[in-house]
């Protein structure tokens, strides 16, 4: 019985130096009808990745095709007119002339038209960073 002393005693370490290109993420917070609020995007190579947050979770899950839109909860809430609109406007906003795939996870705590014009702002600024 060698115990850790006697493996790590044992173990070699090799360090290989990797050039992995990995996604690129952006983030900007602001307030949506006076609540905190984080956007996040992130670009994969295969599918954009967007949070919309009040409440540090992602809350429900969106699937969307931008090809022909097509958006659809695939976890959490379903049935929310008002969240198909946000959904909406994510992919008209965020890297609108991509046709990956987007995931589009959406926190909002009391989802209202009245949010339109503070989250296209939010958004707008998400694109110019």
């Amino acid at each position: 019985h060698l115990g850790m002393a006697g493996l790590a005693a044992r173990t070699t370490t090799t360090t290989t130096a990797l050039t992995a290109v990995g996604p690129t993420s952006r983030k900007v917070v602001g307030t949506v009808r006076g609540e905190t609020t984080e956007v996040l995007h992130i670009e994969y190579s295969n599918r954009d990745f967007v949070v919309i947050t009040q409440v540090g979770k992602i809350g429900t899950v969106f699937d969307v095709q931008r090809k022909a839109f097509s958006a659809r909860a695939v976890f959490g809430q379903r049935g929310s007119d008002i969240m198909h609109i946000y959904v909406r406007m994510v992919a008209s906003l965020v890297a609108p002339t991509s046709q990956k795939p987007l995931t589009v996870c959406l926190a909002i705590k009391s989802p209202s038209m009245d949010d339109g014009d503070d989250l296209r702002a939010l958004l707008n600024r998400l694109g110019s960073k």
